[in-house]
């Protein structure tokens, strides 16, 4: 039994100082050999921490800002960041992006302890956190020159944001969920981490900063079935503006009639409930006549927002 033990050990040694002696270029020629039996699938470990190019956008160039959240729960209201990423960068409106020229990586302390849940999800603990603050007016430098700025799930981040800064209540924003049609293409789920797997990639701790730049290779990949990146895709949504339909106290018992239609549930607080969609345009009129039909007996005139990517992914509250 020991001699085996030895012959295994000295197994493990060669085979990790094999593994240990190999160069870049030897881990993907091995990677590639496997991947083209077709019986491997090799993911890439995402580089995270490039370093930012000091220039500014030139003529037919824009800035465009990826940024994430960590926060100590759901609700904008009663809960805190404790974590801001951001990575700034340049784009064109074909959807090509070019260099990051930016990067913000902020701690912030919030009232309360964070939960156990947050801290085994993002690894930040009460400790890291203590006498560390989110500096606003660095922040505002950081984001005053941006044409629009990109969050996966916007309307969880630009709330958290707007409470930090009212500068963020200014900018145009963009939503990398939402605003890309992945299933279109291909992809199977709409989280962050998933959509990197079917790109071949994964990342680290779920961190602020890595998030981003998880969106941001995610934007700048070329879609599968697609000659456009997945930020062309998203420029081309977020450009649009749509209307904001909110039908209020619309008779329960049809409620499923909306939820095949594609409307949402809010209940913004106690005394404001309500279904909700957003159409483009030229399909206003048509949403009206559906929730007037005489079957519904809806008697109530349904609440119209005019959206734009300046007003999309606000708050409820701060909606007009």
């Amino acid at each position: 039994m020991a001699e085996f033990d030895t012959k295994s050990q000295r197994m493990l040694n060669s085979l990790e100082s094999g593994i240990n002696s190999l160069t870049i270029t030897d881990e993907e020629t091995s990677a590639s050999k496997l991947e083209a039996t077709g019986r491997y699938r090799v993911l890439r470990l995402l580089s995270t921490r490039s370093k930012p190019i000091d220039r500014l956008p030139i003529e037919n160039e824009k800035v465009g800002i990826v940024l994430d959240v960590e926060t100590t729960g759901l609700n904008s209201q009663t809960d805190d960041v404790i974590e801001l990423g951001m990575i700034k960068f340049i784009y064109r409106d074909c959807g090509e992006i070019s260099d990051v020229i930016g990067i913000f990586e902020e701690l912030n302390e919030p009232r309360q302890p964070v939960p156990d849940f947050i801290t085994k999800l993002t690894k930040i603990t009460n400790e890291m956190l203590r006498g560390k603050k989110i500096c606003i007016a660095a922040v505002n430098e950081f984001i005053v020159n941006a044409d629009l700025i990109i969050a996966h799930n916007a309307a969880f981040d630009r709330p958290f944001c707007e409470n930090l800064s009212d500068e963020f209540s200014r900018k145009k924003w963009a939503c990398s969920m939402n605003e890309v049609k992945w299933s279109d293409h291909g992809f199977e789920s709409l989280k962050l981490k998933y959509l990197l797997v079917d790109l071949g990639y994964f990342y680290g701790t779920h961190r602020a900063l890595d998030d981003t730049y998880a969106v941001l290779k995610l934007l700048s990949t070329q879609l599968p079935d697609k000659q456009e990146t997945g930020l062309a895709q998203l420029l081309e949504f977020s450009n649009r503006t749509t209307v904001l339909i909110r039908a209020i106290q619309f008779p329960y018992k049809y409620k499923d009639n909306l939820k095949q239609r594609g409307y949402k549930w809010c209940e913004n607080n106690e005394n404001e409930k309500f279904w909700w969609t957003e159409v483009s345009l030229d399909k206003k009129d048509d949403e009206l006549r559906f929730l007037k039909q005489d079957k519904f007996n809806y008697k109530v005139e349904p609440k119209l927002t005019t959206i734009s990517a300046l007003e999309r992914y606000k708050s409820w509250q701060k909606l007009p």
